[in-house]
């Protein structure tokens, strides 16, 4: 096994594990605030983010050191690197202390993914946030908004709401969830309304700017109508992009059915 970062990939280092962790957190921050309603007097609720970080990262490290013990005792090679395959049977590792190559057999392919950035105008040229990064930020931001209505969007869209954030949610979709069911989508965003999130359907987003601080994200939606969302952060969240750079080298062609929808 070659693995330039660390052990888990995506989901254990900056998906599925650090987002359900901290929607733990925003579990529990709804029951506190519910116990109110229930003759449950807490005071007044103080986050720390610092510790609420610290947790998820905690819990990322016990489990990358699950897996490295689960390797050794099933007395797999691991390699710390970049690895780029050269041919199908022989693989190029750069490590830090030189490089080394090696011969395979049989090769598996699971690089993994990256997030697909959308050509918004103005977009490079202004600091902004996707779910590689959001779950590093230092602090607690005052207001955001999330251009993507997808699974990832509304997760995050959740956790900041819970965090007291001023949420905003824009998808150029009729729907947000729109790869799933109708009705699953209409009562989440019935659901998330209710918590305060404000939700933009229908909206395309033209231009990105950023003064003092403040990101202004321009829109249009269906009836031609201009808007001007402005936030704290900025989190882009229109889905992931497989990573192949590691075997562009090889030419490879599709192989079989592919389903886009």
């Amino acid at each position: 096994m070659i693995e330039e970062d660390f052990l888990g990939g995506t989901c254990l280092n900056r998906g599925c594990i650090p987002s359900k962790t901290l929607l733990k957190h925003a579990e529990v921050i709804e029951s506190i605030e519910k116990a109110k309603s229930w003759g449950i007097e807490t005071g007044d609720l103080v986050l720390s983010f610092d510790k609420m970080r610290k947790r998820k990262d905690d819990v990322i490290e016990k489990l990358r050191g699950g897996i490295a013990f689960l390797l050794k005792q099933g007395k797999i090679d691991v390699y710390n690197g970049r690895g780029t395959a050269v041919t199908k049977h022989r693989i190029e590792i750069e490590k830090q202390d030189g490089s080394e190559s090696i011969e395979t057999k049989e090769l598996i392919i699971a690089t993994g993914s990256s997030p697909a950035i959308p050509p918004i105008p103005g977009l490079k040229d202004i600091q902004f946030d996707t779910s590689d990064t959001i779950f590093d930020i230092p602090d607690i931001p005052a207001s955001v908004v999330i251009i993507g209505g997808g699974v990832i969007g509304l997760e995050l869209a959740c956790i900041f709401q819970s965090l007291q954030s001023k949420v905003t949610l824009i998808e150029a979709a009729p729907s947000i969830i729109p790869q799933e069911d109708e009705e699953a989508s209409k009562l989440l965003e019935r659901e998330l309304k209710k918590k305060g999130i404000h939700i933009a359907k229908k909206t395309t987003v033209t231009e990105v700017t950023e003064s003092e601080g403040v990101k202004a994200v321009h829109a249009s939606d269906d009836k031609g109508e201009t808007h001007i969302f402005t936030a704290e952060r900025l989190l882009v969240c229109v889905g992931r992009r497989p990573s192949v750079s590691a075997v562009s080298q090889l030419d490879l062609q599709l192989d079989g059915l592919f389903l886009s929808r």
